[in-house]
């Protein structure tokens, strides 16, 4: 049970970190999606 928690809060600091630098970094997304996929909103 343990390891269970030190695994979820693992991904939880993670999402927290991936959802700050797609709000502070312009550039950041373009990292992990394709440019076909944002390339029409920019």
């Amino acid at each position: 049970m343990r390891s269970f928690c030190h695994i979820a809060c693992f991904y939880v600091m993670f999402a927290i970190l991936i959802i700050y630098l797609l709000f502070t970094c312009e550039n950041f997304p373009f990292l992990f999606f394709p440019s076909s996929l944002t390339g029409e909103r920019v």
